[in-house]
């Protein structure tokens, strides 16, 4: 039996962690095939290609292996090989395969994609009958993988002014906090090709304490209120501050998203803290710098 790959092209991220499926692609053959055995016995599944680990067969890209798993009619969902259900005798069979996943995985070091081009990959057999096969499954179309690349990312607000307003002793809650006010840091991304993604990190830096790794950011040197701080919030909640850097796992860090193709924002939001029962009025301005890290 034969058919063709439901998709022609698939692209791979060549960055991901071992061991994970990079891609699915399907295949379903219908034809049937009939047989009439003597005896009962268990069909076993096999895939004919050569293997590469438990379950996980060569696709011919270095880094890239193939899984084998049967999504319908008998016998499903198993992954190949695997040993089906009895097979009661005397009978007449009439058997097809259905659907099989293919799964690429992630192996080892991915340095590029190529062609996927398997022929004749699995049979079912009747071991108690000398191994004779009931079924084969025979790809004649062939898929091309590609490398996905990852986008590159400018900035689209370099500088954020985010006016807090008048607040008066009456505008905080109970907790100490005034109304917060919404802002963002917003990027633009190019450059992705087979679906690929940019994964972006954000840190903090208190600009007047460097040092800050609290959620407290504190008054720049001109302002003239005392009793209050700033806070600021992500999608998560309360961030921490950190070191201005790069570097994956700075403290303070934070995982916003991954970013493709097109606009990305991070949402972001601002508001007051009282820390003295009674604060002085004044002016209460603060700076944070924001460092970018793609991962």
């Amino acid at each position: 039996m034969s058919a063709a790959f439901q998709f022609s092209e698939v692209g791979i991220d060549p960055n991901a962690p071992i061991n994970s499926v990079l891609a699915t692609n399907t295949i379903v053959l219908r034809d049937q095939n009939q047989f009439d055995c003597t005896s009962s016995f268990y069909p076993n599944y096999e895939i004919l290609l050569p293997s590469v680990g438990a379950s996980l067969y060569s696709s011919g890209i270095p880094g890239v292996a193939l899984r084998f798993i049967k999504t319908s009619r008998e016998d499903s969902p198993n992954t190949f090989p695997f040993t089906g259900g009895l097979v009661s005798t005397p009978n007449q069979s009439v058997n097809s395969w259905g659907g099989i996943e293919v799964q690429l995985v992630k192996v080892g070091t991915i340095s590029g994609g190529g062609t996927v081009n398997i022929g004749k990959f699995a049979r079912k057999i009747a071991p108690a009958h000398g191994n004779v096969e009931l079924l084969t499954a025979t790809a004649w179309s062939s898929f091309t993988v590609s490398v996905a690349a990852k986008p590159t990312c400018s900035v689209l607000t370099p500088n954020v002014s985010v006016p807090l307003g008048q607040v008066s002793m009456g505008d905080f809650d109970s907790g100490g906090r005034s109304n917060a006010e919404h802002f963002s840091i917003d990027l633009t991304c190019s450059g992705s090709t087979g679906g690929g993604t940019t994964a972006v990190h954000v840190t903090l830096t208190d600009q007047n304490q460097p040092g800050n790794r609290g959620t407290a950011l504190s008054l720049s040197p001109s302002s003239t209120a005392t009793g209050v701080v700033l806070e600021i919030n992500n999608k998560l909640g309360l961030i921490n501050y950190g070191a201005d850097s790069d570097t994956p796992g700075n403290p303070g860090q934070w995982f916003e998203g991954a970013a493709g193709n097109g606009n990305f924002s991070i949402p972001l939001t601002v508001n007051y803290l009282r820390t003295s029962p009674t604060p002085m009025a004044g002016s209460a301005n603060a700076v944070a710098t924001y460092t970018l890290s793609y991962q």
